[in-house]
């Protein structure tokens, strides 16, 4: 099992940071061009891994960025510096630079922004960015151009070693395009960090799976067959982990039963 860092020191945070991302430029080359067409007239903002990877001291494997511009003038940069490219999920950019992927959408494109589940507030985006994403492990969010970042809500899962979905609203939960593969990535963040379940999650984890149950019967195969297209979740999950994962669900240990609790952590700690 892996410990989950927190990042307290803004100086130390940004030293650590740019040695990084300067490294990633040198690697990749075409990464630059890119980075700065955008930067000329609009903000760029590093979300998610990237960040998280620099806090953990991992080398990173991909980028993800958010750019404020629409989605008509992102085609026409990405177009404009990039041969090769595809569209991703959620109607953004994937573009395999020399070393490292990049995924980028357009902040029209941000599915919360989308929906008007998070309100498109010009003075403040990197906290409202932050506020959009779906689980506190995910929510890390830097303005590359003012160097601003909002980082509260992946601290509280680093230090708590809890993982919550940060909106409480039910339309938030509901209109989240990627429900299986939520469910499937609080498997794994439980197996590599040992992370429990706020009270909201553990729910949103049996509504999903009761809907499965009602849709397919063998809801731990069709999750196992979502698992295939996740490379990285795979040195964590298998079929009888997410087997055995389920039946947690259903049946959460008892903190008042420190055996049983031990039990049911070995899988955690093997």
């Amino acid at each position: 099992m892996m410990v989950l860092r927190e990042t307290q020191n803004k100086k130390e945070f940004k030293r650590i940071f740019l040695a990084q991302f300067e490294k990633t430029r040198e690697e990749n080359p075409s990464l630059n061009k890119f980075i700065y067409e955008i930067s000329l007239f609009h903000n760029i903002y590093i979300v998610g891994g990237f960040l998280r990877n620099v806090i953990n001291g991992e080398k990173p494997r991909d980028l993800d960025l958010i750019v404020r511009m629409s989605k008509d003038e992102l085609d026409d940069t990405v177009r404009l510096c990039f041969k090769e490219f595809a569209e991703n999920r959620l109607g953004g950019y994937k573009i395999q630079l020399e070393k490292i992927a990049i995924d980028v959408w357009s902040i029209d494109d941000n599915w919360a922004f989308k929906k008007e589940l998070v309100k498109n507030i010009e003075a403040n985006y990197v906290e409202k960015i932050a506020e959009g994403t779906f689980f506190n492990y995910d929510s890390l969010v830097l303005d590359l151009h003012k160097f601003r970042s909002s980082f509260k809500h992946y601290n509280f899962c680093a230090i708590n070693k809890e993982l919550d979905i940060l909106k409480k609203n039910s339309k938030y939960k509901k209109l989240n395009p990627t429900r299986e593969a939520n469910v499937l990535r609080a498997f794994y963040l439980r197996r590599k960090y040992g992370l429990s379940y706020s009270v909201q999650l553990r729910k949103y984890i049996l509504e999903q799976l009761n809907y499965l149950s009602q849709v397919d019967q063998n809801y731990t195969f069709k999750l196992v067959q979502l698992l295939n297209k996740y490379q990285k979740y795979q040195d964590y999950l298998s079929e009888s982990i997410i087997d055995l994962l389920i039946k947690e669900i259903y049946n959460p240990p008892s903190h008042k039963d420190p055996d049983r609790n031990n039990q049911q952590f070995q899988l955690f700690t093997d």
